[in-house]
């Protein structure tokens, strides 16, 4: 069994990038998400996607809702993300133009409330599926699901690469 990975999302500042990168996480998430309270304005990611790189071997995971493919290149054209991170209601089509367009890995995230959530979790032309407590805004609430789902997940989908 290969150990966990570990994600903290939503860095907003330069040394807390390189803090976490420091302290050995495994990903990084910089939320592009004009909505959420931790937005970073990809004018200023470069600047955190350096400091993290410099200071450990954290992966840099840019989080996107409902963006579109051309807006996912433009921020792609700006800083140097390791994957793409769709957390809106982009469908199967949505994720493969993007991974098409990025030529990065995709993950996508699904909110998980109930058992039918986990249906047809084989459809996602993505790298991993990120679960995730349903919430207004889109994840980063603190608050946890029920984790047996999780367990569910993986015995349904034992090919499938799970983020909790």
């Amino acid at each position: 069994m290969s150990r966990a990975h570990i994600k903290i999302c939503g860095v907003t500042l330069a040394d807390d990038a390189a803090r976490v990168a420091a302290a050995g996480v495994d990903y990084i998430g910089l939320n592009f998400w004009p909505k959420s309270k931790r937005y970073l304005d990809p004018v200023r990611a470069p600047m955190l996607a350096a400091a993290a790189r410099a200071s450990g071997p954290a992966k840099i995971v840019g989080v996107f809702v409902d963006a579109n493919v051309d807006a996912v290149r433009a921020v792609t054209s700006q800083v140097e993300l390791d994957v793409i991170q769709l957390h809106g209601d982009e469908d199967a089509d949505d994720v493969q133009a993007i991974a098409d367009a990025t030529k990065l890995p995709v993950w996508k995230a699904i909110a998980v409330g109930d058992a039918k959530d986990l249906e047809r979790l084989e459809a996602w032309p993505v790298e991993h599926i990120l679960l995730d407590t349903p919430s207004a805004g889109r994840g980063g609430s603190g608050k946890t699901f029920d984790w047996t789902l999780a367990i569910e997940a993986h015995r349904r989908y034992p090919a499938r690469r799970f983020v909790l």
